[in-house]
């Protein structure tokens, strides 16, 4: 929260840390607390939309994935052999998160250890 008193801007957060701002006069703190309030419009949201009203189409094309998860992963050495057995005690999971359900933070393709059931996961 922001508390003004006479030619002072008080700013209390959220992790109850409080900090002070003086100003020379009511008249400066009112100034910078009513720039405070305002909304800023971040540079890449007018770009964006100054692009979309000049019917400009500048942005890159969406590109394939950089790396392959699963290859990565094999690279370190967790991998599936003839038989289907994992080669640590860690493996490959390509549908426990691919629609991001499980986690959305989380990214599609998870190495879990192998004791672990999807099911339970």
């Amino acid at each position: 929260t922001i508390r003004g008193v006479l030619n002072q801007l008080q700013f209390a957060l959220k992790d109850g840390r409080v900090f002070s701002c003086t100003f020379r006069n009511a008249l400066d703190a009112d100034i910078a607390l009513r720039k405070i309030e305002e909304p800023i419009a971040p540079f890449a949201f007018s770009y964006f939309e100054a692009l979309a009203e000049a019917g400009s189409n500048v942005h890159r094309p969406v590109r394939q994935a950089i790396f392959d998860p699963v290859e990565e992963f094999n690279r370190m050495g967790i991998s599936q052999d003839a038989d289907g057995q994992w080669s640590c005690s860690w493996r490959i999971d390509t549908i426990l998160n691919s629609d991001f359900s499980f986690c959305r933070s989380y990214p599609q393709v998870l190495c879990v250890p192998t004791a672990a059931d999807t099911e339970v996961l």
